[in-house]
């Protein structure tokens, strides 16, 4: 049997922080669209991202919220390094092991809700990575070759934990909600993901950057939006 436990106690209400970071998201693509310098848009990239970060570190303080919390400040940190990686080939792995060790928080935060093991969400995730793998692997090179392997090996396994977290709070409504927001924002990442691999490793393409950033925002919206407590535990 399982035991759903959960709580609705957010203080920091969403009516005003989701439109800031809509607009935020928009001052950063509008930058974009008109090439701006550099270093602003280092500056304007990473303000959505730093928003998340101080609602989900906002009461209810716990510390499935702290993890996430961290998890979007890492991100942000790789935000700014794979803006700034035109000005050294080596900013790329680091803004890599960044995301990495956000997806390590995001992973950590959803067990704390769900630690069992779900064979069919696991065969789910399997079933959509390894066909990109597949495809991707060969165009990369060292030294990124085992970066990514073990990013993608990561990234994946924060999509199946979003996923089981989801699949073990299906019948209490509000959480259910919640989880589902997560696993929205964990498989709106790998695809994020995937895109720049795509753009970086096999074919350039117009608008890429477009694509990534705004994928990229929804995903982030959507998990610290999913970062109720839905705790599960099995007997």
């Amino acid at each position: 049997n399982a035991e759903y436990m959960g709580r609705k106690e957010d203080s920091v209400h969403m009516s005003w922080v989701g439109p800031t970071f809509c607009f935020l998201c928009v001052v950063y693509l509008c930058a974009l669209f008109a090439n701006m310098h550099l270093f602003l848009l280092t500056f304007l990239k990473p303000l959505p991202i730093w928003l998340l970060a101080w609602y989900s570190m906002a009461p209810p303080n716990t510390s499935q919220r702290k993890l996430i919390a961290a998890g979007m400040l890492l991100s942000s940190a790789g935000d700014i390094f794979l803006e700034l990686k035109p000005l050294h080939s080596k900013l790329f792995l680091a803004g890599l092991s960044s995301f990495l060790c956000a997806h390590v928080c995001y992973i950590l935060s959803f067990r704390k809700d769900v630690s069992a093991i779900h064979l069919k969400s696991a065969v789910f995730v399997l079933a959509l990575v390894l066909p990109v793998c597949y495809f991707l692997l060969p165009h990369v090179k060292e030294p990124l070759f085992i970066p990514v392997v073990c990013y993608m090996t990561v990234i994946g396994a924060m999509a199946y934990q979003a996923l089981v977290r989801w699949v073990y709070s299906r019948h209490i409504p509000i959480f259910s909600e919640n989880a589902f927001l997560s696993v929205l924002g964990a498989f709106t990442f790998v695809f994020s993901d995937t895109v720049i691999a795509v753009e970086k490793f096999v074919v350039p393409f117009k608008g890429a950057k477009f694509v990534i950033m705004i994928s990229y925002y929804l995903a982030q919206y959507a998990i610290a939006c999913g970062s109720e407590r839905v705790r599960v535990k099995r007997s």
